[in-house]
C-alpha cells in the first residue's frame, strides 16, 4: 500500500443485509447517513414565460422511462399569472402509458384555497383557471409505461393575456418503483 489507513465509507450487515453508508450500523435495508444525489429530480433553472393557451413542455423537467416499468412522479410549480390570463397545466411526454393517474392541485398563495383540483387518466388530460396570481401547482401520480420515452409537465395560460410564468426552483421528480 501507500502506508495510508483505509476509511470504512460502506458497511454491509451480514446478520440482516442491511447496507449502510456513512454509518456503520445501518437499521434498514438501505441506511444513509449523507445527502443523497438522485438523476431522477430535475428543476428549473430559467424562468419560464408563456403568453398564449398552447401547453409547451417547461424547460428543464423532464423524465426519461423505460417500458415495462412503473414510476411515481411528483412536480411543484411555482407559478405567477395575470388575473384574466391565468394557468393551464398537463403532463405529457413520448412515453405510452398502460396505466396512468395524476392529480393536479394549484394553491393560491393570498387565499391558501384551492383554484385547481383535478385527476387525470391520461397524458394530455389539462386542467386551468383565471384568478390566481401566485400560487403553487403540486401534479402526483403513477404511471406504468408500455412505450418507452420521456414525461414532462407542461405549463401554458389559460386564456390569452399577459405574461404568466414558471418561476425558477420548480422542480420534477420521478422515482422507480415496485
Amino acid at each position: 500500500g501507500n502506508g495510508t489507513t483505509p476509511t470504512e465509507r460502506m458497511r454491509i450487515v451480514g446478520a440482516n443485509g442491511n447496507v449502510g453508508i456513512g454509518t456503520t450500523t445501518p437499521d434498514t435495508a438501505l441506511d444513509v447517513n449523507g445527502i443523497i444525489e438522485s438523476a431522477g429530480w430535475t428543476r428549473v433553472s430559467t424562468q419560464f414565460d408563456k403568453t398564449d393557451t398552447t401547453l409547451a413542455s417547461i424547460t428543464g423537467l423532464t423524465a426519461t422511462l423505460v417500458a415495462g416499468e412503473t414510476y411515481q412522479f411528483e412536480t411543484v410549480l411555482f407559478i405567477d399569472a395575470t388575473a384574466v390570463g391565468g394557468s393551464k397545466y398537463t403532463m405529457s411526454g413520448t412515453a405510452t402509458a398502460t396505466a396512468v393517474i395524476y392529480e393536479m392541485i394549484l394553491t393560491d398563495n393570498a387565499t391558501n384555497a384551492n383554484t385547481i383540483t383535478s385527476r387525470q387518466t391520461a397524458l394530455g388530460g389539462s386542467a386551468g383557471q383565471a384568478g390566481t396570481t401566485a400560487g403553487m401547482c403540486v401534479i402526483k401520480g403513477l404511471i406504468t409505461v408500455n412505450a418507452a420515452g420521456t414525461i414532462v409537465p407542461q405549463f401554458a395560460q389559460n386564456v390569452t393575456s399577459g405574461t404568466s410564468s414558471v418561476l425558477v426552483g420548480s422542480y420534477m421528480k420521478v422515482d422507480k418503483i415496485n
